[in-house]
């Protein structure tokens, strides 16, 4: 703990420059840990205090960063726009942050306060990473100008105007005004805009804010950053506003795409149950159960597989007289994109009573001859409908269940019932 005390104000004295005092605590001299006790440490209990250390380090930057800019150009804000996010992209490179520390008259070590306020390591930083409470009215602001005005011309000749008869009365804001570092006041004083005028004053502005319904608090602070120390606005301060009408028509485009390609997905999903549900019926009318359907159509032959690949259902589709969106078919049947399907992928109940068949053979009979032997097939092999069903139905099935599987398992039914 003393150590990492040590080295973060080693590092707090690197990025903010000499002037860092700290004040000395009892206890500051504390003992080295041994290698034994050092051995015996946690590593997740050391993960923690590396991680609460990077936390202090930049929280500790951030408040610096802002109280340096705030006594340089009395917000965040304002030093954001005028020196630092010069193109109106929302980010700045470390060469357009150390452009801008330099110009500002920053001292301290401007590298290291750039990796630390970078903690995704992502090599730019966001307004959020310094100030996420003027990054939000900020955003706020340039996401009602967007949707309010047609572009910076259009934005500059309202606010121009004044306020008309029927003025917005200002909205209540989720935010906190005057809870920022205050910019300078405006003190020129507003006046009705003369033939030609192509400026906005602060009063001019408040009133337009208003009028075109921005929440009220926060009319010092976007001024005062728009202008740049500057007593009025013209089209040059706006020109951000065609930024961020592309970047919302982008964002609009996209979920547009998103939307459509949902809905594409969800037709094309439709489609292929509106197949299934067709095909399970075409089956049902040609075979009468879908056990029956795999063993004589779709996997036929005494070696017929309970795997059915996707060639040959493609195969079994076409010498059937099926040709309506077999690939569309297939998607629907193999939904884990295995390249196979199963009993269970054409129905979920054939498949579950034929397993449960299966454990009764095995578990009960032993084998599968032993099994007809016992339901009354003797020396013929074959089995009557009602001496399966009864066997069946002792054993827990359902008389409907029983009946599935016998008209399933038998071929070619015959007059007699077996």
């Amino acid at each position: 703990a003393a150590a990492m005390q040590r080295q973060w104000r080693k590092s707090a004295s690197k990025v903010f420059g000499a002037a860092v005092t700290f004040a000395s605590e009892p206890g500051d001299q504390m003992p080295e840990p041994t290698q034994a006790s050092a051995a015996d440490g946690n590593h997740e209990d050391q993960e923690e205090i590396s991680r609460k250390h990077r936390d202090t380090l930049e929280a500790q930057a951030c408040a610096e960063l802002r109280a340096f800019l705030h006594n340089r150009e009395g917000s965040a804000l304002r030093a954001w726009l005028v020196h630092f996010d010069r193109n109106g992209d929302q980010t700045v490179s470390w060469y357009e942050f150390s452009k801008g520390l330099k110009a500002l008259g920053y001292n301290g070590d401007a590298r290291q306060l750039f990796d630390t306020l970078d903690r995704d390591r992502s090599g730019s930083l966001s307004l959020e990473e310094i100030d996420s409470a003027s990054a939000s009215i900020w955003a706020q602001f340039r996401c009602w100008a967007a949707k309010t005005f047609s572009g910076p011309e259009d934005m500059l000749r309202k606010f121009r105007l004044g306020p008309g008869a029927h003025a917005v009365a200002p909205a209540a804001s989720s935010l906190q005004p005057n809870v920022l570092a205050s910019p300078r006041q405006p003190s020129s004083e507003d006046v009705p805009p003369a033939p030609g005028d192509t400026v906005v004053t602060y009063s001019r502005f408040v009133k337009s804010l208003h009028m075109f319904g921005f929440p009220a608090g926060f009319e010092q602070l976007l001024f005062s950053s728009l202008a740049g120390g500057r007593h009025h606005l013209d089209i040059a301060d706006l020109h951000w506003l065609e930024g961020e009408q592309k970047r919302q028509r982008r964002k609009e485009e996209a979920k547009k795409k998103v939307f459509q390609a949902q809905a594409r997905h969800n037709r094309i999903k439709q489609d292929g149950l509106e197949r299934l549900h067709a095909f399970k019926e075409f089956l049902k009318r040609k075979c009468g159960s879908y056990i029956r359907a795999w063993r004589t159509l779709l996997s036929p032959g005494p070696e017929g597989s309970m795997v059915l690949q996707k060639q040959q259902f493609m195969k079994v589709c076409a010498q059937m007289g099926w040709c309506r969106s077999v690939s569309l078919l297939w998607n629907e049947l193999d939904r884990d994109n295995s390249g196979n399907i199963t009993m269970d992928d054409l129905d979920f109940r054939s498949a579950e009573a034929l397993a449960r068949l299966h454990h009764l053979i095995v578990t009960t009979f032993g084998s599968a001859s032993a099994a007809v032997h016992a339901m009354g097939g003797g020396s013929t092999g074959r089995i009557k409908q009602a001496d399966f069903e009864t066997t069946l139905q002792e054993h827990g099935f359902s008389k409907s269940t029983a009946k599935l599987l016998f008209r399933g398992l038998v071929k070619e039914p015959r007059k007699d019932g077996k």
